[in-house]
């Protein structure tokens, strides 16, 4: 047993499987790490950045490092200070979070992905694109079991289940958990494939993180 999860994100299209991406897990710690399989990624404030990773710490920290070994913090962590002065918030730690966006990945055209060819793990996930050839939007969300259970019993909770049947944005989706060794047992990670139908991409894919949501599961002070 390591310490640490690895799988691959990838995207069947026609018989082809295309590399989106890489999860690393962070198992005793309950942290994870997104690396994109093209470093060229225009982010939310429209700049085009050569990432190597986005990191997410168990604090709430968000960084992101580009391929020259700079670090660029998004969201500062609880009980730590803010290394930098254009960082006003700070974001809830894993453990406590109920649900939560975590980051948007549009691509417009799948063939500029690299093509994947080597052998398909198990745990790897594989979502499936369907008859879509036009631009496809990969979601990545974590949202906790505490706030499951409430809904289907019928309680009070900010979380919302949504039929996928009914959208038909949806192609596919695969669940994870985050893991036990790290008391993240309730922490179901979301990976959902759609169709893309938003504003015009200046490049050929771009990656969107979101901020903080503020949903704490449901064992902790909502705050």
């Amino acid at each position: 047993m390591g310490k640490q999860t690895k799988y691959k994100i990838l995207i069947k299209s026609l018989g082809i499987y295309y590399d989106l991406g890489t999860i690393i897990i962070k198992k005793i710690d309950g942290e994870f790490m997104y690396i994109p399989s093209q470093k060229d990624l225009l982010e939310n404030d429209g700049n085009i950045k050569k990432k190597d990773h986005i990191f997410w710490h168990k604090t709430g920290r968000v960084h992101i490092k580009t391929i020259n070994g700079e670090y660029k913090i998004r969201e500062e962590g609880v009980g730590m200070e803010y290394p930098l002065k254009d960082i006003h918030k700070k974001r809830q730690s894993i453990n406590k979070i109920g649900f939560q966006k975590i980051l948007k990945d549009t691509i417009i055209n799948i063939n500029t992905l690299p093509r994947y060819i080597k052998k398909i793990k198990t745990i790897d996930v594989v979502l499936n694109a369907r008859d879509c050839v036009g631009p496809m939007q990969f979601n990545f969300s974590i949202v906790s079991g505490t706030h499951i259970l409430e809904c289907l019993n019928g309680g009070k909770t900010p979380v919302k289940m949504v039929s996928n049947k009914e959208n038909n944005l949806f192609l596919d989706k695969k669940d994870r958990c985050l893991g036990c060794e790290s008391g993240n047992a309730d922490k179901l990670l979301q990976y959902g494939l759609y169709k893309y139908i938003g504003e015009k991409v200046r490049t050929g894919r771009m990656l969107f993180l979101s901020e903080d949501s503020g949903i704490y599961k449901k064992s902790d002070k909502q705050v």
